[in-house]
């Protein structure tokens, strides 16, 4: 179905009115959505991604994760409206394909609709390289999440 199709919006952006239920299915509200493409997701990257989640004093309970498919384009106002998050890491992501038309600063915390997006190359980009790793921690996770200049990052229970 062609919702819009014209010189300036094309076609290709009726995905971000479908319905993208299946991602955030038995998914709870939490302050801290981390979004990745799939490649991320194998099993020693996914212990990569844990490190980092802890080394920002995260629990399994302050987070939801999300990996979408090669290509596949999901709607931010449909994520945002299920899983109402304060802060989303961006692992190797770009916004477009959040439906999101928006230029963010690459590895520094950027404030857009009232939401902190941190974005950050793939997990499987940063984990052979301790410098990337030393330079995302220093001026993109510790200034969200030690250092609270985004104010404080707590679950929906605890506010």
């Amino acid at each position: 179905m062609t919702i819009i199709n014209t010189d300036i919006i094309s076609a290709a952006n009726d995905v971000f009115w479908q319905d993208s239920s299946d991602l955030t299915r038995g998914l709870e509200k939490k302050p801290v959505l981390v979004l990745l493409g799939e490649a991320d997701r194998k099993p020693e990257l996914e212990t990569q991604l844990v490190r980092v989640l802890e080394a920002c004093k995260l629990q399994p309970s302050d987070y939801n994760i999300v990996y979408l498919a090669e290509g596949r384009a999901v709607s931010w106002n449909q994520l945002r409206t299920a899983l109402d998050p304060y802060v989303v890491l961006l692992f190797g992501l770009v916004p477009a394909r959040l439906g999101v038309a928006v230029m963010l600063q690459f590895l520094l915390p950027n404030r857009f609709n009232d939401t902190v997006w941190v974005p950050l190359p793939s997990v499987e980009a940063f984990a052979p390289q301790p410098d990337l790793k030393r330079r995302m921690w220093t001026e993109a996770l510790k200034p969200v999440f030690e250092m609270g200049k985004f104010g404080a990052i707590t679950c929906p229970g605890n506010q």
